[in-house]
């Protein structure tokens, strides 16, 4: 992976921290790591226990940043929730898994499309 595509990746991850926190969301974790794998962001939004993939794109030659989460995504994601959820000292009732797609324009500029429970139903 290249050093462009790595500091774009980070730009769009801390762009998504600052949209949950002007949501009134409190950041928990960035790039939380488990045995299954990387989570981008961990928050409480809405007392619900965000789960959050990050997709970072300068084009959409090959789709939007959204349609870049395939299911093999979607099972880590489920496998690394139930896994963080069990170090909790909190049982949160709530567990939404979203996607937050940042479309770059350059690198001072962007738009931002948030999927809230992008995964289907909430857990």
């Amino acid at each position: 992976m290249s050093d462009d595509h790595i500091k774009l990746g980070k730009q769009g991850e801390f762009a998504a921290s600052l949209f949950y926190q002007m949501h009134d969301g409190i950041i928990l974790e960035r790039n939380w790591e488990c045995q299954f794998g990387e989570v981008d962001i961990i928050a409480l939004h809405d007392d619900c226990l965000v789960f959050c993939e990050v997709k970072t794109r300068k084009s959409l030659k090959s789709g939007t940043p959204e349609e870049q989460v395939s299911r093999k995504q979607k099972g880590r994601y489920i496998r690394c929730a139930k896994l963080y959820s069990k170090t909790c000292e909190i049982e949160y009732e709530r567990i939404r898994f979203d996607v937050i797609a940042v479309y770059a324009h350059d690198e001072h500029s962007g738009d931002i499309r948030y999927i809230p429970n992008a995964f289907g139903e909430e857990e």
